[in-house]
């Protein structure tokens, strides 16, 4: 199939100047201005399961061949080796860049120098969304056990400041102009955390979620978790 990702489009990203990102299980990468493709990049030997744009331009992709391919027009410029199944990426602002794996780690490179700037893990199960929050300087983690950690970069050390839980795999994360967080789940929802006390939703809500999470985690054979506060510093629902 000429001028598309054959088969399956994975993942779909922005580069700096607008222009669309494709990646796909061919192993390619596809820039798109319109309807026209205006570059191929090839070099994984694995699909790819996650693209970025960097603000410098660059773009950054992740794959299963367990690598971090840095490209710039066209060609690639590093191939950073993660140790396992790339599920994710974002921009963390400037030249850092975050992934996520199937090891559970949390991992922030240089991508102007390919190298690793820090590490984290949060946990035993897939990472398969990130996202990073401009405002706060908060990166979120989600997991395929419906965990979303909240990590801050310290310097050169990750630290986990909380965990949100959800009642099925966590897809999608999205940070909202209100420095609220979206999260999309494999039970079919999408619960969006905030830490305004005016936009939280009620207790008896709040406590049916909660029900909710701790009757799947119990079913899954885990420790229930534990209630978040409702504000001064901890994220509670919105919807």
């Amino acid at each position: 199939i000429e001028g598309t990702n054959v088969h399956v489009v994975s993942c779909l990203g922005r580069r700096a100047d607008g222009a669309l990102l494709s990646g796909g299980w061919d192993k390619t990468v596809r820039v798109w201005k319109g309807e026209m493709q205006a570059e191929l990049m090839e070099g994984h030997t694995v699909a790819v399961n996650a693209v970025v744009g960097m603000p410098s331009g660059d773009i950054a992709t992740g794959s299963g061949d367990q690598s971090i391919g840095v490209w710039r027009a066209g060609k690639k410029l590093w191939t950073l080796a993660v140790g396992a199944p790339v599920r994710a990426l974002c921009s963390c602002g400037g030249d850092l860049l975050a992934s996520g794996s199937n090891d559970g780690v949390v991992r922030i490179w240089n991508a102007a120098t390919g190298q690793k700037h820090a590490e984290r893990k949060v946990g035993d199960s897939y990472l398969l969304a990130m996202a990073f929050c401009e405002g706060t300087s908060e990166l979120a983690a989600g997991a395929d056990d419906g965990a979303v950690f909240i990590l801050a970069l310290e310097g050169a050390i990750l630290r986990v400041i909380e965990t949100l839980r959800h009642c099925g795999e966590v897809y999608g994360l999205a940070f909202l102009e209100s420095r609220d967080l979206a999260v999309a789940c494999g039970d079919e929802s999408c619960v969006v955390w905030t830490r305004s006390p005016d936009r939280a939703c009620s207790e008896s809500l709040r406590k049916e979620f909660l029900a909710k999470v701790q009757a799947v985690q119990a079913a899954q054979g885990s420790s229930a978790a534990a209630p978040a506060a409702p504000a001064g510093g901890s994220y509670d629902m919105s919807f």
